[in-house]
């Protein structure tokens, strides 16, 4: 997540506000945002909350967008959690770090549209069979012209900004 730049008021506002949209499972916060308010937007099935009609219009607000609690397993049947929980324990140790997350880069805010839209459209293309996959190629250059080189000159800027020197870190 990223914030605008703004005075450390405005800042610690809005930390407030990713915190308790990402309050951990079991709180009441996760249970508000999640479930909405019991007896209203939903009822209680043993232990799994269980939305009301209500509840499904009107707790349907994607707050994940901007935050979230730790993703868990279930509630769902025990087979479903299992199997999510097999793969998670061989494809987990196989993820590598995103090196950008926690660093902003303006180009990538402003150009993310059209970024993403010169992409789209050649996977589209290369799919559909319109073009061959040689065009991937060219997508990627076009990506990088319209700003893909720039995002990545910031952020390694800001990977240099935020890394202590080696006698720093001793």
């Amino acid at each position: 997540m990223a914030f605008k730049q703004a005075d450390d008021d405005r800042i610690a506002q809005l930390l407030n506000v990713a915190n308790w949209l990402a309050a951990p499972i079991g709180s009441t916060e996760y249970m508000l945002r999640k479930f909405g308010v019991e007896g209203q937007h939903f009822e209680w099935d043993g232990d799994t909350p269980v939305k009301t009609a209500l509840g499904s219009n009107e707790t349907t607000v994607p707050f994940e967008y901007v935050t979230d609690a730790a993703p868990i397993l279930g509630p769902r049947d025990k087979a479903r959690v299992d199997a999510q929980r097999a793969f998670q324990e061989t494809a987990v140790p196989r993820v590598l770090r995103d090196p950008s997350i926690g660093l902003y880069s303006n180009t990538a805010v402003d150009n993310a549209g059209e970024l993403a839209e010169i992409i789209k459209a050649a996977e589209l293309d290369i799919v559909s069979g319109r073009k061959g996959i040689e065009a991937w190629d060219e997508a990627v250059d076009a990506w990088r012209a319209a700003g893909g080189d720039a995002i990545r000159a910031e952020f390694e800027a800001a990977v240099d900004t935020a890394s202590p020197s080696p006698s720093e870190s001793a």
